[in-house]
């Protein structure tokens, strides 16, 4: 792959990838690319590939529904601040891009070069135009910069956050202490968190108990915005987070899990299948 593009080292050991990046040639090989069936040219097209003990390398079908939910809680996309943990293949902070926001996509750095792929490719594919945005030196319709982001390693990124989100963050418990520091870590007033994730108990790696109790003990709170189905009706819940604050509409201790804010064959339900193929089998 060939791309002209700056990286610079920050504090702790993320990397970012700047916005200076004018073209990328596309690159053959073993990945599988996600185009939507059908799509037109406003879609994201991204490459996931599956790697041994890694999970970020395919579009889950959890994140085409949070997408979609995503345009239903009031959240002023334009010029928002988000950052997202886990990115993965990139594809969800490529779609909050389109929808106007500043996004920061982070990954441990085992995942940065799919992730940075994807984004250079999208940007290619949604130049700017406007004579402003080229003279403030901006190249691309998509504001989106890659971070490297290990959990485990206490790093804070510099800034406010407007918006936090996570998609399929939590497949294994173990991590759930650090991933809650980090959000806690990048959480100021005002900051919103949406956190999704699809029901599993495959060998109890899934608590969904265990993360609310260290959220709650974080200082976080929750409420459970709305459950959504796979195409298989399998539950995916949609939480959001915030600081706890006796005045929020927010609230401390165990939700009630709504019924499906969608049915299973409605059209929010199965809008992922009109943009992200090649899901994970089995997960």
């Amino acid at each position: 792959m060939g791309c002209r593009l700056r990286v610079s080292a920050v504090s702790g050991s993320a990397v970012r990838l700047s916005m200076l990046v004018l073209y990328v040639e596309e690159e053959a090989g073993s990945a599988r690319t996600c185009p939507p069936p059908g799509g037109t040219g406003d879609d994201i097209v991204v490459l996931q590939e599956e790697r041994p003990q890694l999970t970020g390398g395919t579009v889950w079908e959890a994140s085409g529904l949070l997408a979609s939910a995503l345009g239903d809680f009031g959240v002023e996309w334009q010029g928002a601040r988000v950052l997202e943990l886990g990115s993965g293949t990139g594809w969800l902070a490529l779609k909050m891009a389109q929808r106007g926001a500043s996004v920061t996509a982070t990954d441990r750095r085992g995942m940065l070069d799919l992730l940075m792929r994807n984004v250079l490719r999208n940007q290619k594919r949604f130049p700017c135009t406007a004579e402003a945005d080229l003279a403030r030196g901006k190249v691309s319709e998509l504001d989106v910069e890659c971070v490297e982001l290990d959990w485990e390693e206490g790093t804070v990124l510099p800034g406010k956050w407007d918006v936090i989100i996570g998609c399929e963050v939590m497949y294994l418990s173990q991590f759930y202490p650090s991933l809650v520091e980090t959000i806690r870590r990048h959480t100021n007033e005002g900051t919103r968190i949406f956190i999704s994730w699809q029901a599993r108990t495959e060998d109890g790696k899934h608590k969904q108990g265990d993360f609310l109790e260290q959220a709650r003990a974080a200082g976080l709170k929750e409420q459970l915005k709305c459950v959504q189905r796979t195409g298989a009706n399998i539950p995916v819940y949609v939480y959001e987070f915030g600081l706890h604050d006796p005045n929020s509409r927010l609230h401390t201790g165990t939700a009630t899990l709504a019924p499906p804010c969608y049915p299973p064959n409605s059209t929010a339900t199965n809008i992922y299948n009109s943009q992200v193929t090649n899901v994970a089998k089995g997960k």
